[in-house]
């Protein structure tokens, strides 16, 4: 289920653009309202210095329609009104919100902008810091995290930050993979189906993006 605190966190609200979007702006709150499902159902979106909040109501008894925020739920009713909530947030987000993102190598700003692109996946800051994963819009799993480390706690020579991407990779690949220098052990992750790589340019973006599809598709049954 999508996180709303996770996909807002350090962005901020551009009002212009959110009455282009189609809020109505209510003295101090913006409120967007939506018919979903042939109008069986309404999304209502509220923003409000910057807090995000979503609430799906039911139509016919004008109360609160939960379901489709049980992870565990399946069916195609619940999993429309589930596609339909994350792809408006995520619209919203990404047209009605700026935020300065705390990457600065070329690298990491095109392996995220390619990601974003192909997969249609927001930069997710789970942690109230500058670290951030990208996941599956299907199953909620991790393909991506883009992070900043000391370079020494990675393996690598010096203590100032560095930026890294960790990636998903086949397990028999990994071992081979492994040179210490361009692709390192998975800095916080599974090292077995891991992998780090820094993204100061000693591995082409390119290269990157290339591995970013093979971990995307090993999440796609991952447990």
């Amino acid at each position: 289920m999508l996180d709303i605190d996770a996909l807002f966190y350090g962005r901020k609200a551009d009002k212009k653009a959110l009455l282009g979007f189609g809020f109505v702006d209510g003295g101090g709150a913006y409120t967007y309202c939506k018919d979903i499902l042939n109008g069986q159902l309404k999304l209502v979106i509220s923003v409000r210095d910057d807090r995000v909040s979503a609430e799906v109501i039911d139509r016919e008894t004008d109360a609160p329609y939960y379901l489709f925020r049980v992870e565990d739920t399946e069916g195609a009713f619940v999993g429309e009104v589930r596609a339909e909530y994350e792809k408006t947030l995520t619209a919203i987000s990404d047209g009605c919100f700026s935020r300065a993102e705390p990457y600065r190598e070329s690298v990491s700003k095109a392996v995220i902008n390619y990601a974003r692109k192909k997969y249609g996946t927001p930069l997710e800051f789970l942690w109230q810091d500058d670290n951030a994963v990208m996941r599956r819009a299907d199953n909620r799993k991790w393909y991506m995290a883009v992070l900043k480390v000391r370079a020494d706690r990675i393996g690598l020579e010096g203590e100032g930050l560095v930026e890294i991407i960790d990636l998903r990779a086949p397990a028999a690949e990994v071992p081979k993979l492994i040179d210490g220098i361009n692709y390192l052990p998975a800095y916080h992750m599974n090292k077995k189906s891991w992998i780090t790589i820094p993204l100061d340019g000693r591995v082409s973006a390119e290269i990157v993006c290339a591995f970013i599809d093979i971990s995307y598709e090993l999440a796609k049954g991952n447990k």
